[in-house]
């Protein structure tokens, strides 16, 4: 599933909050590292979910709607 499309399905799910996974682990992709934070942010603008994008290894405190994620991969080289 692409950003746009997991974007998509929680929203038809009615879902509270989307977490980004499989992104920005490896370089396994044709597309930049980052391209999934990117397409993600941008398809959730606007949106009734959180998206939550925590850096690798980065504590989700669950029901904590409070709890803010930085675009954090904007300012890796």
């Amino acid at each position: 599933m692409n950003p746009e499309e997991a974007s998509r399905a929680a929203e038809i799910l009615r879902a509270n909050a989307l977490l980004t996974a499989h992104a920005g682990r490896f370089t396994l992709a044709r597309h930049a590292w980052d391209e999934p934070f990117v397409r993600a942010a941008a398809a959730s603008i606007g949106k009734s979910y959180r998206l939550l994008t925590p850096r690798i290894g980065e504590v989700i405190r669950v029901g904590d709607e409070e709890q803010q994620f930085q675009t954090w991969w904007t300012s890796i080289e």
